[in-house]
């Protein structure tokens, strides 16, 4: 399995953590937007599929308690057969958060996986800045289909 490559959508990287494009989280956000994330790719060979087995991913809400996260997955550039395979509502702030995911997926001879994190602050009517959400390293397990 590959990681080919970090991927983001109106996010910013900047030294603290992940933050909204402009460097601040809009007001009025309650759920995800699907046109802002960060994305893993996982591809298989072109020949055998792949089966995830467990995904650990460590993250950090900095700065504040409102942040919020999907994790979902599909597949190709398309990102279809979108499934959420994680949902935290108000991370706890400034604590490493490990999530452990043990749910098998399939992943098709020549499909590429996408796995997307998704957040959003709830900033209580107002647009909120120095709030970031901090990534660790992304593992994933699995074995290689015959």
């Amino acid at each position: 399995m590959t990681n080919d490559k970090l991927r983001m959508l109106n996010m910013e990287l900047g030294k603290k953590g992940y933050v909204a494009a402009g460097g601040l989280w809009p007001a009025g956000e309650i759920d995800e937007v699907a046109n802002r994330y960060i994305e893993y790719t996982i591809a298989a060979e072109k020949k055998k599929g792949l089966v995830i087995e467990h995904i650990t991913l460590p993250l950090k809400a900095k700065g504040g308690a409102g942040m919020n996260i999907h994790i979902n997955y599909g597949f190709g550039e398309e990102f279809s057969g979108v499934t959420t395979i994680y949902e935290n509502t108000a991370l706890p702030k400034n604590k490493e958060l490990v999530i452990k995911l043990d749910q098998p997926i399939l992943v098709p001879a020549g499909q590429t996986l996408h796995l997307r994190i998704l957040p959003w602050y709830d900033s209580n009517g107002k647009p909120q800045g120095k709030k970031y959400l901090q990534i660790g390293e992304l593992k994933v397990t699995g074995k290689r289909l015959q």
